[in-house]
């Protein structure tokens, strides 16, 4: 007798919505009228609509309107821009951005696709495949064919390379892409080491020791912290966060995981 082969046809999420759709900003800068809710709170009370996208977020109240908290939206939904047009757009016009902001976050909740940051693990999830009902593992010995969903499974946090103060790890490095260690280079000539930065992670020069930079740079690898940490970090000691940031991109190139 011919075995009986099994298909599961696993849920789409976030419904029949193109990816191309996700990468970009649900309304305009300045479609203010798309949610009128949003705007009158931005207009009478700024400072709460500010902190309404900061809790959505997980970041702390006072980051709601800094330029760290787009650049940090956007690279998390792969929306196009830069450090530079998110500066430029925050201090010219600060409640139009945190009003869109905010107009996303609650476009996407409706479609099921917002996630204030990742909450499951690949490894997690395929434990809990491993630990399935009964009914399952009595149908292991039949063909079961399998249509997986079109999106990605989150990622698992990251890490940092090397640490904030590891500043002398730099030298053993075999091929820097600097020819100097970053250590030196960030001690003598800390501005050359922050473009080099900047270079790397494809973004304006004058950026690379901003508080976004190490917030973009953070999301990208799925590190863990936060925009006031990234603050405090860059406030209290420049030069050891961009030498961090530098060894980081060089260990990165060298195990072949930087993009």
């Amino acid at each position: 007798m011919a075995v009986p082969t099994v298909v599961t046809i696993q849920p789409q999420y976030g419904g029949a919505m193109s990816s191309v759709s996700r990468c970009t900003w649900q309304t305009g800068l300045m479609d203010c009228c798309a949610d009128c809710g949003v705007c009158c709170c931005g207009m009478f009370c700024f400072p709460c609509l500010a902190c309404q996208v900061a809790g959505d977020m997980n970041e702390c109240c006072l980051c709601g309107t800094s330029v760290a908290m787009r650049t940090l939206y956007r690279t998390r939904y792969n929306i196009p821009g830069s450090i530079c047009s998110d500066c430029c757009i925050t201090m010219w016009c600060t409640m139009c951005s945190v009003c869109q902001i905010k107009r996303d976050i609650n476009r996407r909740r409706e479609l099921g696709i917002f996630c204030s940051k990742p909450k499951v693990r690949v490894a997690e999830a395929d434990h809990n495949l491993l630990e399935g009902p009964d009914p399952v593992l009595a149908m292991a010995s039949q063909p079961v064919i399998t249509v997986q969903p079109q999106f990605s499974v989150a990622q698992q946090p990251g890490q940092w390379q090397t640490g904030l103060m590891d500043c002398c790890t730099d030298c053993g490095v075999s091929k820097p892409v600097c020819h100097c260690p970053s250590g030196l280079c960030g001690s003598f000539c800390l501005p050359c080491l922050a473009c080099q930065v900047a270079g790397d992670m494809s973004e304006c020069c004058l950026c690379g020791s901003s508080v976004a930079m190490r917030t973009l740079y953070r999301t990208r690898y799925n590190i863990p912290g936060s925009i006031i940490g990234d603050y405090y970090t860059i406030w209290c000691c420049t030069p050891c966060a961009v030498c961090q940031l530098k060894r980081d991109i060089n260990r990165r190139r060298e195990m072949g995981i930087f993009w």
